[in-house]
């Protein structure tokens, strides 16, 4: 099992990386530039019920966005922070990533790194 690495910040909320958190506040302090109406944190999406297989039950396949965005004209907005080195991604994102874009095509995928203090945050395509 993986070990994961948590970061608490000074008000002892706890986010999944500091990069998340840096996002968060970058977001609050652009939100009207960015028209954010409203920001969600680790919303579940289910990408597949649960189902029985015989007398065993298979667990459903869900997906947690870092971000979830409700933008003024109505649109919503999915994020999720990555290491900027596509390479080092997680097999089982990149599958539910798509699953998500699948289900869900009516919403705005992005994913962001923090490329350096010259550049800030990227979106990666």
């Amino acid at each position: 099992m993986k070990r994961i690495k948590k970061y608490i910040d000074d008000n002892g909320e706890s986010w999944d990386s500091k990069s998340e958190f840096q996002f968060f506040c970058y977001l609050q302090e652009n939100r009207d530039k960015l028209n954010i109406k409203k920001i969600d944190r680790q919303v579940k999406y289910i990408l597949q019920e649960p189902f029985m297989l015989g007398s065993k039950k298979i667990q459903a396949i869900t997906y947690k966005s870092d971000f979830t965005l409700e933008m003024n004209d109505k649109k919503i907005v999915i994020i999720d922070i990555k290491p900027p080195v596509k390479s080092i991604w997680d097999a089982k994102f990149n599958l539910k990533w798509k699953m998500m874009m699948n289900l869900h095509r009516d919403y705005i995928f992005k994913i962001y790194a923090w490329k350096n203090r010259d550049i800030g945050w990227i979106e990666i395509k």
